[in-house]
């Protein structure tokens, strides 16, 4: 907006007297160094160069614009949210690498246009000395927030991981470049989700993403563009060429990442070892009536147990919420559920 503020020039002032400090002249083939870095908030139909024409004198700089998000789609001037990750992996392997200037903008404005993204959240962030906002119901999530805490899109009922995955897929996937082939994803908690339920969303991203008919080849995931203490997630999808893969899998070292993206497993199935054949070499023994290889007696006892298992689920909960984590009841119940199941399938 016209009213924004310039972006604080003094951060990376620093940041380039400090590479000129310690790094000396810059390269001869160049003449310039290659310093990827944000400025958040430059003033949207102001151009690059005039943005860091009042921040660093006798300094070369370039802009490539991150607009990944999706939630709004009607924006004139779209986000840049957690896509802002692949951007700036892009830009920095190239700048690693020694390319010019100018291609280390290209592979930025290439991974830019590549990646979107929507995120989710259950709590919104508490800002610095001010109390939760309270604005989200224990019932709903927002969709389509933003990694400041501004308000999201629309709200909703809670989600399941599987439901939320499909909902962002059917948001992000339609506004790729591309309809098929291969994509690296991006499953980024927000701030305060846990690596289960981050481990529980990704494989539901992966299953929703392939069901549209693309291969998930890389997986970038943890917290890695977050919003304070906000309970939430956001999904990236970025369309890959052979240029973004090798950024993606470039090593690179930061607090938040470490190295490059995981690559995802290809083979049709995980490898499996085999059973030593003496421990299956036995035959059954032959069923005797009235003993538990009879399977109608069998089922009835399954049956019988399974019941007993599921009418004491809440017993079971509260004396292990005394004595551990308070999941003995659900555990068991989900199992005799399954029981039940087998039986009344015949199995």
């Amino acid at each position: 907006p016209a009213a924004a503020p310039p972006p604080p020039p003094d951060g990376v002032v620093a940041l380039v007297d400090a590479i000129r400090a310690r790094g000396g002249d810059p390269p001869a083939e160049d003449e310039a160094w290659r310093v990827p870095c944000a400025l958040w908030n430059v003033r949207r139909g102001e151009s690059g160069e005039a943005a860091a024409a009042r921040l660093v004198d006798d300094t070369a700089i370039v802009d490539a614009i991150v607009a990944d998000d999706v939630a709004l789609p009607l924006a004139a001037s779209p986000r840049g949210v957690a896509g802002t990750l692949v951007v700036h992996k892009a830009a920095g392997a190239a700048a690693a690498a020694g390319e010019s200037l100018e291609k280390v903008a290209a592979a930025a404005r290439a991974a830019s246009d590549a990646v979107k993204t929507m995120g989710a959240a259950y709590e919104v962030c508490t800002l610095p000395g001010r109390p939760p906002s309270g604005r989200l119901g224990s019932d709903e999530v927002e969709l389509g927030l933003g990694i400041h805490g501004e308000p999201g899109a629309a709200r909703a009922p809670t989600m399941t991981a599987s439901e939320l995955a499909a909902h962002l897929v059917s948001k992000v996937c339609p506004r790729l470049p591309k309809a098929s082939g291969p994509v690296a994803l991006i499953i980024n908690d927000l701030g305060a989700a846990t690596p289960m339920e981050l481990a529980i969303f990704g494989a539901a991203c992966v299953r929703a993403v392939e069901a549209k008919g693309y291969v998930v080849s890389r997986i970038l995931t943890g917290a890695l563009m977050t919003a304070l203490d906000m309970h939430g997630v956001s999904l990236s999808v970025a369309a890959l060429d052979d240029a973004l893969t090798k950024a993606l899998d470039a090593p690179c070292r930061s607090p938040a990442m470490q190295t490059g993206a995981f690559k995802k497993h290809e083979a049709d199935e995980a490898p499996l070892v085999a059973p030593d054949a003496a421990a299956i070499a036995d035959a059954m023994p032959p069923a005797v009536k009235g003993d538990l290889e009879d399977s109608d007696r069998a089922a009835t006892v399954a049956k019988a147990a399974a019941q007993a298992v599921l009418a004491a689920e809440a017993e079971l909960t509260a004396l292990d919420e005394k004595v551990g984590d308070g999941d003995c009841g659900t555990t068991l119940a989900q199992g005799a559920t399954a029981i039940l199941a087998a039986v009344d399938a015949g199995l």
